[in-house]
């Protein structure tokens, strides 16, 4: 937080869309339909206010681009337009350090919504091109809605989800989640891997 300027005690609401590849916008690059477009989208004062009566605390949002937006973005226009609480994502290379300060995820189709999981915070869908996304540029390893995390495809359902966020259900079905795909995190794999290592060099 105090690499990027924020409060300490300020909650962060993380934004972090996945990259666009099957047209072109701006420069040759999807830049508005890679996050920009989605953000602008979003009622903010209802947005903020859905937080703060959800979860409580003061928020702020961090965008975490692909690199490819993130240069094309106006980080001090959209700092100026939304009265602060919009920030740079893209000051510090490791994602890992973002999610690891994060209290609530928003994301579309990217896999941090399951490097996130592990730490049961809140996670989103914000998919405003669902259908596009699903049958015409990428697809899906699994179906959206198999997943344990509320999805949304505009604003409102968006602000809806987060008002109507049931904790103890999410929690539950991200257990189901992980069990399903056999996520068996232990804290022990590092020391794993350097016994493995050590045996290998003697």
């Amino acid at each position: 937080k105090k690499a990027i300027g924020i409060d300490e005690d300020k909650k962060i609401v993380l934004y972090a869309p996945t990259f666009r590849n099957d047209g072109k916008d701006v420069e040759g690059k999807n830049v508005y339909r890679s996050g920009l477009n989605q953000l602008s989208e979003i009622n903010f004062d209802k947005f903020f206010n859905a937080l703060n009566g959800r979860f409580g605390g003061e928020w702020v949002m961090i965008c975490r681009f692909h690199y490819h937006v993130s240069e094309m973005v106006d980080w001090e226009k959209l700092n100026s337009e939304y009265n602060g609480k919009i920030i740079n994502g893209n000051k510090l290379d490791d994602m890992a350090d973002y999610l690891a300060v994060t209290d609530l995820l928003i994301s579309d189709y990217s896999s941090c919504m399951h490097d996130f999981a592990l730490t049961k915070k809140p996670c989103f869908i914000y998919a405003s091109d669902l259908i596009n996304y699903g049958t015409k540029e990428r697809g899906f390893y699994i179906p959206l809605e198999e997943l344990p995390y509320p999805i949304s495809e505009n604003s409102d359902e968006l602000i809806d989800s987060i008002i109507k966020f049931d904790a103890q259900k999410y929690k539950r079905d991200v257990d189901i989640f992980m069990e399903r795909i056999e996520s068996h995190d232990d804290g022990h794999a590092c020391e794993r891997f350097v016994d493995f290592m050590l045996k290998k060099l003697n």
